[in-house]
């Protein structure tokens, strides 16, 4: 998107004040556009009755990087009999925040972060490692260095979407997690369907 605002003339030493705010909100006005334009690696899944848009897990470029929510089941859309379900909670999004998710998220505890200490990591699953910052106790709403996002891959059927997080020696864990988002066919029904194997033994 090109924008551009020609402050020839008179205008401009008459107006200084306004040409300065009209600068500034030009400005807002391109961030703004540039935000809403970014994209997020997604895919769609359909059983003809409901139709559900979600975003892909992705280290560097998903929708949603932050510590707290399993990464993956992002649902950004469902529809259902001309109605919208889900959809961004914020005005503007930062893939950084924690509560800057859509959908029917969901979130794991904490694991083995009593005994690491500060420097150390523990584990979300469908997160990554997480380094411990201090000896305060957990907090969901603070963030936390992922030193290992682990690796994602998606396998997309067309009234299903399965997830696969592989995530190696992230403090002391290793793991198999596989999370399906599965439409019931010919029924306005989703269901979430979890597996995860422990592969440290």
């Amino acid at each position: 998107m090109a924008l551009r605002v020609d402050l020839q003339g008179s205008f401009r030493p008459l107006f200084p004040r306004f040409s300065r705010l009209l600068g500034l909100f030009c400005l807002t006005l391109s961030l703004w556009a540039f935000q809403r334009s970014e994209s997020f690696p997604e895919t769609t899944i359909s059983n003809g009755l409901i139709t559900a848009k979600l975003y892909v897990p992705d280290a560097e470029k998903g929708y949603y990087r932050a510590e707290r929510f399993d990464w993956s089941g992002v649902i950004t859309d469902l529809q259902y009999q001309g109605h919208s379900f889900f959809g961004p909670w914020f005005d503007t999004h930062d893939p950084k925040v924690n509560d800057a998710i859509t959908g029917p998220v969901e979130e794991f505890v904490a694991i083995g972060y009593a005994a690491a200490k500060p420097g150390e990591t523990f584990l979300k699953i469908g997160v990554g490692a997480l380094r411990k910052k201090d000896t305060t106790a957990y907090r969901f709403y603070h963030s936390y260095e992922n030193i290992n996002p682990g690796h994602w891959t998606t396998r997309v059927g067309k009234d299903q979407v399965t997830f696969v997080h592989e995530l190696s020696d992230a403090a002391g864990y290793s793991y198999h997690y596989e999370k399906t988002v599965r439409l019931l066919p010919n029924k306005p029904v989703l269901v979430l369907e979890h597996r995860l194997k422990n592969n440290r033994y």
